[in-house]
């Protein structure tokens, strides 16, 4: 069972602008972490540049649900 609150608190917790001392990368990270240990769906990381990706995930059925952050 997804926790919301306790995911919440844990993504808002990681420092995830660009910017001195800071790197987007790791909440990335942790979602594609995330995603990969607790669903079924096939997440994959998509390059952009200087390191820095997109996470996209999809499963077998058509899409219900989408996400974009920024």
């Amino acid at each position: 069972m997804i926790k919301t609150i306790d995911l919440t608190k844990r993504l808002v917790s990681i420092p995830s602008w660009v910017g001195f001392g800071c790197d987007e990368q790791k909440v990335g990270q942790f979602i594609y972490d995330w995603l990969k240990s607790n669903t079924s769906l096939e997440v994959i990381k998509q390059p952009v540049k200087d390191g820095r990706f997109n996470v996209i995930a999809k499963g077998n059925g058509p899409a219900r649900r989408l996400l974009a952050g920024h």
